[in-house]
């Protein structure tokens, strides 16, 4: 399966008001992908009108959640029960400052048919007060699945905030850019061999969105998953 695991909806304020739900699934059919996940900065508002939308590209359900050590997580849930679980949990934890719309963007909430419903009002690019290990437990009881976001990226990367990977860090795998990068890692971490790496876009407009070239097997995607 072809996929791309982080691409950023319009309710992120540093994407595109292009990136409607309809728009990215419709960009993913054309690209050739058969596997997409939304992940928005802290909030799956916009997340959870994906289960009225009726398209042919897979997908999970995604977050993308700074930490309190400004480090970026993917998160992901396969049961959409978990969804509202989890925003809650974001909605209790982020730090509430307002967002300005004229410096840092848009934070638009859609439904299924691309309407804009509401703006969310509390800037999403805050960390949360919840720590790395805190969130991971807290998604692991939830039966959800983490991800180091970028995990070599010179900003809100593991790397770049802590210096280091913790080997009792209890993720399920690791966003690289590259192979490259996947092959760095192993070496200087080897308990990250049997991790599932990932190379995603991080897209924020649509033609940023990751071409077929990336490739996870069935197999490989159920063992991630379940």
């Amino acid at each position: 399966m072809f996929y791309d695991l982080h691409i950023h909806s319009c309710l992120s304020p540093c994407a595109s008001n292009d990136n409607t739900l309809n728009n990215i699934f419709n960009m993913a059919k054309l690209k050739g992908l058969n596997l997409i996940s939304i992940c928005d900065h802290n909030s799956m508002l916009n997340v959870k009108s994906l289960i009225k939308l009726k398209h042919s590209v897979n997908y999970l359900f995604g977050c993308e959640v700074c930490s309190k050590e400004e480090v970026h997580l993917l998160v992901y849930f396969k049961e959409v029960e978990n969804i509202n679980n989890f925003q809650s949990y974001l909605e209790e934890h982020l730090v509430k400052i307002d967002n300005n719309p004229s410096y840092f963007g848009n934070q638009l909430i859609s439904d299924e048919k691309d309407k804009v419903v509401d703006e969310y009002p509390y800037l999403l690019l805050m960390s949360i007060n919840q720590s790395l290990e805190e969130i991971i437990k807290y998604v692991k009881k939830l039966n959800g699945k983490t991800v180091l976001a970028h995990a070599l990226k010179s900003k809100n990367s593991i790397t770049s905030q802590l210096a280091f990977i913790p080997e009792n860090l209890e993720i399920d795998g690791v966003e690289v850019s590259n192979q490259n990068e996947k092959a760095y890692l192993i070496n200087q971490y080897p308990f990250l061999k049997n991790k599932q790496f990932f190379i995603n876009s991080d897209a924020h407009q649509l033609v940023d969105i990751s071409e077929a070239v990336n490739e996870i097997s069935q197999q490989e995607f159920e063992d991630f998953i379940t």
